[in-house]
């Protein structure tokens, strides 16, 4: 993105997260859409006439901006084969005021057929439900809650993340007085230990001390030997 905008003199606005285009008025189906997305949150739209030069340069730089899996979204191709919302299907719980937005998650979304249980499924090829069972091809499984519980979508994206993070926190600092716990219990273990390590160290530095003391009682008149 930033250098989108540095090379081609495009604004921020210019150059928006599909993400940050895209509402969703019901949070009850919010993490189906972030699940199924995925990945796609992140493509970027620019203005149409700046398209070709954004490739061409995406291909010049790809591997020394290490660019792999960044997604230019092509605004012409998605006007000009949009098709209108499917109702009952995902893409219906999508709200956008962008055109190449509204097309792309169509094109993505307007597949899936939303179904409140899993027994309804099974009368639809593609479908998806609210705790995100996904059935395609009539085959069904369950999307990864590491994609869909990070919500980058709509008004409560930011208020969601802050929360998660201060339960990461939480959940850090309460292992943290765990460790703590542990240690205090072993303190005197390891201070006996260490101790014990001292008088070690203690002892190999008076070694050679010994060793000549030894020599100069063998070598004494009194011919007293250490044994």
């Amino acid at each position: 993105r930033r250098l989108l905008r540095a090379e081609l003199s495009l604004t921020a606005d210019q150059v928006p997260y599909l993400c940050t285009l895209l509402r969703l008025p019901d949070e009850s189906w919010q993490d189906a859409v972030e699940g199924l997305l995925g990945h796609n949150r992140f493509h970027l739209l620019l203005p149409a006439e700046h398209y070709d030069a954004a490739m061409r340069l995406y291909h010049r730089r790809r591997y020394k901006d290490n660019l792999h899996g960044v997604g230019l979204l092509d605004e012409e191709r998605l006007l000009a084969n949009g098709r209108p919302v499917q109702p009952g299907t995902l893409a219906g719980q999508v709200e956008t005021d962008h055109p190449a937005a509204r097309a792309f998650v169509d094109l993505l979304l307007q597949g899936y057929h939303e179904c409140e249980s899993l027994e309804d499924m099974r009368d639809h090829r593609t479908a998806v439900t609210r705790d995100c069972f996904v059935r395609r091809n009539y085959a069904t499984s369950h999307l990864d809650p590491r994609v869909y519980r990070r919500w980058f979508i709509g008004e409560r994206a930011i208020p969601r993340q802050i929360e998660q993070r201060e339960e990461r926190l939480a959940g850090i600092g309460q292992e943290l007085a765990g460790l703590q716990v542990r240690f205090s219990g072993h303190a005197p273990r390891l201070a006996l230990t260490r101790d014990t390590v001292r008088l070690i160290l203690k002892q190999e530095r008076a070694l050679p001390a010994v060793a000549d003391l030894r020599a100069a009682f063998q070598g004494s008149s009194t011919g007293w030997v250490f044994v």
